[in-house]
Order: C-alpha cells, then structure tokens, then sequence
C-alpha cells in the first residue's frame, strides 16, 4: 500500500508541474490586411480620368471620411449622413464601378464577441445607408474588426468616441 500512495503522489506532483508549465496558447488575431496590401500592392498610378474627374476619391480621401457612431449603437447618426451621400455620389459617379470595404470598429468595452457583432452591425448600418442613396449592394463589402484596431489609444470617452467607427478601404 505504501508503494501505491506513494506512487499516486509523485504521479500527482508530476501532472500538476506539467500543467503549470505550460503557456496559454496566443489568442487568434485578425491579419492585418492593411499591412499586407500595402507591401504587396504596387504603387498608384493616376489616370487622366482620375486626375481630371472632380468626383474622383482616392483612397487617402476614403479613408478620411469616417463615420462616428454613439455608444452600443450602430446607428448613423444624422450628423453623419452627409459624408454617407459624398461617398455615395462618388461611387455612383465612376465610369468604372468601385468596390469599397466597409471596417466596422468599436471601442475597449465589451467582450471580443459583442464588439465583432457590433462592429459588423455597423459596417452593415452604413452599407444599408449606402445602398439607400443608390449604390449597388455588389459594390460595397463589410468585415468588423471590433476593438482589435482602435484609431487612438486610451481610457476614456474621447479615446472611445474616436473608436467607435465605419472605416472605408477602396479594394
């Protein structure tokens, strides 16, 4: 008997110095296509349609028209409507039909899956809004980052309001 408990106390002390010593695995992440994109895309070339077209949006100008929602919302807002009609009158104007990737971003508050969801409910809201002024549905995609990509760093509700965004990527 001696031998048995003996046993069964170095088997114990064993598996529990193997668990302990093992690392939490890395959570999963998103790759970040924009790093990817950019090192793998060449660099643009301007066309004289671009650059003579007034409604021409290049993607330095799409990425400056961010849609800011308020808390747990994914509504936009009506002060945001205005830059949804711009971005919709250009898309509507190319001869050539552009397609636009919608991000949906939320801030730090909220687990990882309620942000993915609302970040998705989001990017949806402003493709709904899009597809309202006219833009086929074909042209815009969504993807929801959540929290994963904040705009600013930070704790407190002016980090937040600047998290809590559609983003647009010209594919």
């Amino acid at each position: 008997m001696a031998f048995t408990l003996r046993h069964v106390a170095l088997c114990s002390v064993a598996i529990a110095a193997v668990a302990c010593s093992k690392k939490k695995a890395p959570e999963p992440t998103l790759p970040d296509t924009k790093a990817a994109a950019t090192a793998a895309a060449p660099a643009p070339v301007a066309t004289p349609a671009a650059v003579t077209s007034p409604s021409a949006l290049d993607t330095a100008e799409f990425a400056s028209e961010t849609i800011y929602f308020d808390f747990d919302s994914y509504s936009v807002k009506a002060s945001e409507q205005e830059k949804v009609r711009k971005l919709a009158a250009v898309l509507k104007a190319g001869k050539t039909q552009a397609k636009v990737q919608i991000e949906g971003h939320c801030d730090e508050r909220g687990s990882n899956e309620y942000n993915l969801a609302l970040g998705e409910k989001r990017a949806r809201a402003i493709q709904d809004a899009l597809a309202g002024e006219g833009v086929p549905a074909g042209s815009v995609t969504t993807i929801s980052y959540g929290e994963e990509r904040p705009a600013v760093e930070g704790h407190d509700e002016a980090a937040y309001s600047k998290n809590r965004r559609g983003e647009f990527k010209k594919l």
